[in-house]
């Protein structure tokens, strides 16, 4: 009969061991998850455009990223980009950076070279009056020859 008291007083501490364990391991998953897959970027209007200049190392990256207050955490960042091999893998290019991405998110985007379409504006012939002035310039010096041919 002692040998049942005994056993029934040591397994209440076992359990509460286990739980302990699992409750920390769950914990740390969490805290890592979070670290991870969790928003990292600042709240700012709709969006914000990053850009990566030609010859760019990573830690130019790391100092843009937080010169332009695009991330909350420089070191989270770090962390991720550390993990996911990005700093052999900078590329140049214009990035969308949205409001909440999380570190994966962002490291993915710069890592894989995803770019935002830079909108190209001509301004000089932004009208059809414009357009006409500088065809109409242009047209005379177009029509003196055609005519010299047709004497």
């Amino acid at each position: 009969m002692a040998k049942k008291q005994d056993k029934k007083q040591r397994s209440p501490w076992i359990r509460r061991s286990i739980v302990i364990a699992v409750c920390l391991l769950a914990g740390l998953l969490v805290f890592f998850g979070y670290r991870f897959f969790g928003p990292n970027t600042k709240a700012f209007g709709d969006d914000k455009y990053f850009y990566v200049r030609t010859g760019s190392t990573y830690k130019n990256v790391l100092d843009g990223l937080e010169e332009q207050e695009i991330v909350r955490s420089r070191g989270g960042f770090d962390w991720v980009a550390q993990r996911l091999g990005y700093p052999t893998r900078v590329k140049p290019g214009r990035y969308k950076v949205s409001r909440g991405m999380s570190n994966f998110e962002l490291v993915r985007m710069l890592r894989s070279g995803r770019q935002a379409p830079v909108k190209l504006i001509i301004k000089k012939l932004r009208t059809q009056n414009d357009f006409v002035r500088l065809v109409s310039k242009t047209g005379s010096r177009l029509h003196r020859p055609a005519r010299a041919a047709e004497r």
